[in-house]
């Protein structure tokens, strides 16, 4: 099973990829992969360096040739929640930046 140019949000990240591809019951592999982590607000009281979480750069993850994610059991796509993971492994080059400021 194969799927193309998908994207997936949760809370604290964006995951974007082309392709899912399932490799077995419990293994997908998803390519290329790029992970975007917004900058996370610091507490009241923090260290803070006085810039406005707005303005503040996000955290970007390249991996070209992708990533393999091996679960704790069979996915199950259409049951809307994936196991937990037991492991993975990003192939090849990885390169993690903070994109220029807009503007």
């Amino acid at each position: 099973m194969v799927y193309h140019g998908l994207a997936a949000t949760t809370a604290r990240q964006r995951l974007k990829f082309r392709l899912l591809e399932r490799l077995s019951a419990d293994r997908l592999r998803l390519a290329p992969l790029t992970i975007l982590i917004p900058q996370q607000d610091e507490p009241p009281g923090a260290n803070s360096t006085s810039v406005p979480s707005a303005k503040r750069k996000a955290i970007v993850i390249e991996n070209p040739q992708g990533t393999e994610i091996q679960f704790r059991g069979a996915i199950d796509f259409l049951g809307g929640q994936l196991p937990p993971v037991k492991g993975g492994q990003m192939i090849g080059e990885i390169k993690i930046f903070a994109p220029p400021k807009e503007g």
